[in-house]
């Protein structure tokens, strides 16, 4: 990476705690009836702590690295096309203002403030701040993963049976019906795909299932997992990578028990890309060129 790039990435911890002093503590269970609203239905909501995060977010990262791209959860909310910068030679900053944003609506500590950088389709650099916990996650491809400046690696695999974090209020009936859920142990997802993934870094859980893939949610905690010993994989095993809507279904789990996690997930590998229920999950995502194959 260049040295502009490089110092940048050095600014980008303090920046994430900056808007969460500002923006987002001061109104966690303080919010207002009139500051939450739905998005696309009542699973999906969005707060004024959402909206100015990000705009904060959005000024800042673009100061630390004029020429870069932004493509922000509530950006792509209010205009779809945004999601295709993803596709674009320049850098692209990734932003998920508030991942669980349901649980901070709620009152719930679970919610994280997440960045990424992105070039070429692979993620560069990756941040996960949980404000509440005062834990900063980080991670750079080949560099391991950090938490509050600490090297964490993924524990060895415990005895038993697979733990794995479910999540099925976005499967298509076909897929949940496919499912072999009663083969492996299921753990109550968190909704916070942050918490979820550095849960996964700590030995809490061996797994993790994904179906809807949005860029936001897994581009930066899952290079943190990676590098920290995960494997992070589609259900047929190709890579994950940040601009990926075809390939719906993502397992990370600790490698000795992905393959268990997959099968129990999605045994039937023929329903995940291309069907009619993955047309469904995307449409929300369109407005732009064809995602890539």
């Amino acid at each position: 990476m260049t040295p502009q790039i490089e110092r940048a990435l050095g600014e980008v911890p303090a920046l994430l705690r900056e808007t969460a002093e500002r923006v987002i503590l001061p109104r966690f269970q303080a919010l207002a009836s009139h500051e939450i609203r739905e998005k696309s239905g009542a699973d999906d909501l969005v707060t004024i702590a959402d909206e100015e995060a990000e705009a904060l977010l959005t000024e800042g990262l673009l100061k630390l690295l004029p020429g870069a791209l932004v493509v922000g959860e509530e950006a792509v909310a209010a205009a779809p096309e945004v999601i295709h910068r993803l596709a674009a030679a320049e850098p692209v900053w990734v932003i998920d203002p508030i991942d669980g944003t349901a649980n901070f609506a709620s009152g719930d500590p679970r919610f994280a403030v997440m960045v990424a950088l992105v070039q070429g389709n692979e993620t560069r650099a990756a941040f996960v701040y949980d404000p509440r916990g005062d834990r900063m996650a980080e991670a750079r491809p080949g560099g391991g993963a950090y938490i509050n400046g600490a090297r964490v690696r993924l524990p060895a695999r415990r005895p038993g049976p697979v733990r794995v974090s479910v999540s099925v209020r976005f499967w298509p009936p076909e897929i949940t019906a496919a499912a072999r859920l009663d083969t492996i142990e299921q753990v109550e997802p968190m909704m916070c795909a942050g918490h979820e993934y550095l849960r996964l870094v700590a030995g809490g859980i061996d797994a993790a299932s994904y179906w809807r893939l949005l860029p936001w949610d897994h581009a930066a905690p899952a290079l943190i997992a990676l590098e920290a010993g995960a494997r992070i994989a589609h259900p047929d095993g190709s890579l994950y990578r940040p601009y990926c809507a075809p390939r719906l279904g993502l397992i990370a789990a600790h490698p000795d028990v992905w393959d268990e996690a997959c099968r129990a997930s999605y045994p039937d590998l023929s329903l995940v890309p291309g069907t009619a229920a993955h047309r469904r999950a995307d449409d929300r995502l369109r407005g732009g060129p064809a995602w890539p194959a």
